[in-house]
């Protein structure tokens, strides 16, 4: 006696058995045609990128150094690498005076100049240069006497003196020569303190060799 199925499990059963057909299929497929799962599975490592070549700094190097000249440094040097590249700074170096820093960094075809010291001549003491000057066969001088003193007699004329015979009275200089000139004539030698020409105590000293012809 046969057993009818109803038609949803009839439907039910042909999925079933088509699915497991196509399962079974499959299998054996894959069994005799292995894909490798490294060959499938698409690279995900990036690419290695090509870095640009390290462009090199040329630096010029003079003055206080060991080897002056032109040297390659690498991007990112201090002065002082391109100081030690020419082989060290020298004695006479004077970093007082130096303008750069030397922590600062290097430019492509910059020039660094180390300055020397500045040579200082030594102090002469006056003894020394005495003994050199006496040592030295200088030429005579012609000495010109700055005035003419006036004669060891008789006395001064204020109103015709001359400027020289003025200026060798004790506390006569330059200028009270030409206060006295401009204020001619006198009329007396006391006018040189009554119009405040010389003070009192100038002519105290002087008005004895003075006089009024």
């Amino acid at each position: 006696m046969r057993v009818r199925l109803q038609p949803k499990l009839q439907v039910l059963v042909v999925i079933l058995l088509l699915t497991g057909l196509a399962a079974g299929t499959w299998l054996l497929w894959q069994r005799s045609n292995p894909i490798s799962l490294a060959a499938a599975t698409p690279s995900s490592a990036p690419a290695t990128a090509v870095e640009p070549p390290v462009k090199k700094l040329w630096v010029d190097v003079a003055g206080e150094v060991a080897k002056p000249g032109v040297y390659q440094l690498d991007p990112g040097a201090r002065v002082e690498d391109a100081i030690a590249a020419a082989g060290g700074a020298t004695a006479k170096v004077d970093w007082a005076s130096f303008a750069l820093s030397r922590a600062a960094l290097v430019e492509d075809s910059q020039k660094i100049v180390v300055p020397g010291q500045t040579a200082v001549e030594p102090a002469v003491s006056p003894s020394s240069a005495s003994s050199k000057t006496s040592s030295t066969t200088a030429a005579p001088k012609t000495t010109t006497p700055k005035s003419t003193p006036p004669p060891t007699t008789g006395c001064v004329n204020l109103n015709t003196a001359s400027a020289a015979a003025l200026d060798a009275l004790p506390g006569i200089g330059t200028v009270r020569v030409q206060k006295i000139q401009q204020a001619r004539p006198f009329a007396s030698i006391n006018e040189l303190t009554t119009k405040k020409l010389i003070p009192v105590s100038v002519f105290s000293q002087i008005k004895d060799k003075l006089c009024l012809l």
